[in-house]
């Protein structure tokens, strides 16, 4: 009779245990609240030129090793003005920001000037990777005082963002 008792109150034990298990499944191990939403994107911000290059590399124009990342306008600025010495051979530039050059007046990056099929060997042509990482550059305008500065030789130059 112990013995009856005693599987009794086991089989009772486990009955309830199960209950609280499972009652732990439904309400307070949160299967029924809904899914964490997921972290939203980051903001994509769109950057406004002013029209200015900066005299340094702002700290928005990030290089680690070959890698840079222009996170605004004044780094695109910057970066341009660069690629008038530095071809950035082996190197990957990203885009991390919309950029909107505000119809200012525009310089292209590396104005490299063609020698009949080939560049100049004096220019220095962009010769790095650009990721534009799925983001716009816009507002471009270079005016008629940028080929009239250039004369017969605008043909021959890169006259757009590049």
């Amino acid at each position: 009779m112990k013995t009856k008792k005693f599987v009794g109150i086991l089989l009772t034990a486990a009955a309830a245990a199960a209950l609280a298990l499972s009652a732990c499944a439904v309400t307070a191990c949160g299967e029924d609240d809904p899914p964490p939403s997921p972290d939203p994107a980051p903001e994509i911000i769109t950057s406004v030129w002013d029209g200015s290059t900066p005299s340094s590399a702002p700290s928005s124009y990030e290089v680690s090793g070959n890698d840079i990342v222009i996170r605004d306008a004044a780094a695109f600025a910057w970066f341009a003005a660069q690629s008038e010495t530095d071809d950035f051979e082996g190197k990957k530039v990203t885009l991390a920001a919309n950029i909107d050059l505000n119809g200012k007046e525009w310089s292209p990056v590396a104005p490299g000037a063609r020698d009949g099929s080939s560049f100049d060997e004096t220019s220095c042509p962009f010769k790095g990777s650009f990721d534009g990482a799925g983001l716009t550059i816009s507002g471009l305008s270079i005016t008629s005082a940028a080929t009239e500065e250039l004369g017969s030789a605008a043909a021959d130059r890169a006259l757009g963002l590049f």
